[in-house]
């Protein structure tokens, strides 16, 4: 008993459907590729973008905590004469230098030869007819004077300015003076 199974045959019309269903199949895979490659794309875009503004974030958090900070002199020698000689009645040295955000200034004097040593944050917008106050900012008066003696520091607050001083100075009417100073602006 041999007997022959008959052969199936696809037709024309099913060989054509399985044609067109793989060419389908294939232009929807390339397109979910693209697709796929594309929302990648935007999606590393959005995490960067992420990414910078949590940056941004932070940077401000720490201004806002006024963690930030900038050294303006770290352990400089500075002397003067006495204050008889240079200035009437006293001596000083200053640091000019611009405020961005408000904050603080921390004045640390070690090692002076003077007890009579202090410091001072001045805004340089000079106000007219006012021999009482030396500068002024943001219609603010302010004239903010730190006694620091032979050693210690002074924490002084500044508003944003394009433009202040930082003095460190001599009261003793007698005699020079030399300190080493250290200035550091936290915002």
């Amino acid at each position: 008993m041999n007997e022959t199974k008959p052969k199936k045959v696809v037709g024309r019309n099913v060989a054509v459907a399985l044609g067109i269903i793989c060419i389908i199949l294939i232009a929807l895979t390339a397109y979910f590729t693209i697709t796929g490659i594309s929302a990648q794309n935007s999606y590393n875009n959005l995490q960067n973008k992420y990414n910078q503004l949590q940056n941004q974030n932070n940077q401000l958090q720490n201004i806002v905590s006024l963690t930030n900070f900038t050294v303006w002199a770290n352990d400089q020698i500075i002397s003067q004469p006495s204050a008889l000689i240079t200035y009437g009645n006293s001596s000083y040295v200053y640091w000019t230098e611009s405020v961005s955000y408000a904050g603080y200034i921390s004045i640390t004097i070690l090692s002076s030869t003077n007890n009579l040593t202090w410091a001072a944050v001045v805004y340089n917008y000079p106000i007219i007819n006012s021999p009482s106050t030396r500068y002024y900012a943001y219609d603010v008066n302010y004239n903010n004077i730190a006694d620091i003696g032979t050693n210690g520091t002074a924490y002084l607050p500044v508003l944003p300015c394009s433009s202040i001083s930082v003095e460190v100075g001599n009261g003793n009417l007698q005699s020079g003076w030399v300190d080493k100073v250290t200035i550091v602006y936290y915002y």
